[in-house]
């Protein structure tokens, strides 16, 4: 075999090898799971309880992680933000969102990246998704902590009049197996909530949501995902926006006890 020929077969098992990871990514990315429509949950008139927080000029930001930027959706219209800000454009046509969700982004990338442009929207309302899946595997408790308290530090003092809900990244696959200095990834995503709480700042947990989906139906965690395991697919995103929606409306989460603090 020539030293051409080599390079050639080496160049074309190269090209193949990215091809074959690009491949990948972009459907581990984009391509969705079990089909909605082809599942027992069903879509609801929501009443909004909370007209404090949605009317005709709120603004609403999503700030977070590739969860929040809707990566494992199969369309726009399918991410969990569009979704819930659909709904209250029903009650509210003039309310608009914008989505600073960042695929890879840990709350240290948030501070770095997000939260100036977050402050130059000057939104009246913002969900902040702690980017628990990407510190989870970056990033010590202790630091996801500080990171958290700098991020609420910044909208306290910069939009003093913002109202701010924190929530979490949602439920992974095979989230016990792994742990970071010893906590498994559920573990983490508590002691976040803990500390979001004691700290006196509004946190949504919708993972109940999710657990009650699982009880009363043959849906499965690995249903919601991607088939990375880590991203919500269509159904996934449609329970996240059914659970906050389920929230605003005075129903599930609030009454299992995770009310607005």
């Amino acid at each position: 075999m020539t030293k051409r020929t080599s390079k050639i077969i080496i160049f074309s098992a190269a090209a193949a090898a990215l091809l074959a990871g690009g491949y990948f990514y972009y459907y581990s990315k984009f391509v969705s799971g079990p089909s909605v429509e082809d599942t027992p949950i069903k879509d609801k008139n929501v009443s909004i309880d909370h007209q404090e927080l949605f009317h005709n000029d709120t603004k609403i930001a999503f700030i977070g992680s590739s969860v929040t930027e809707g990566t494992g959706a199969s369309k726009p219209d399918k991410r969990w933000t569009e979704q819930f800000t659909a709904v209250l454009q029903e009650e509210y046509p003039g309310l608009e969102s914008k989505n600073f969700g960042v695929d890879g982004y840990s709350t240290r990338n948030i501070i770095e990246g997000i939260t100036d442009e977050v402050v130059q929207y000057k939104p009246s309302f913002i969900i902040f998704e702690t980017a628990a899946l990407n510190d989870f595997s970056r990033l010590d408790l202790q630091t996801t902590l500080e990171n958290i308290a700098t991020i609420m530090e910044t909208f306290e003092s910069e939009l003093p009049e913002t109202h701010v809900i924190i929530q979490p990244s949602n439920q992974r696959r095979n989230g016990e197996s792994y742990t970071n200095n010893g906590i498994t990834y559920p573990e983490y995503v508590k002691e976040t909530e803990s500390h979001i709480k004691e700290n006196g700042w509004k946190y949504i947990d919708f993972w109940p949501y999710f657990n009650e989906t699982y009880e009363n139906t043959n849906i499965t965690v690995s249903d919601t995902l991607n088939v990375d395991g880590i991203h919500p697919n269509d159904l996934g995103n449609k329970l996240w926006a059914e659970a906050l929606l389920d929230y605003f409306s005075g129903n599930s989460l609030q009454a299992s006890g995770n009310e607005e603090k």
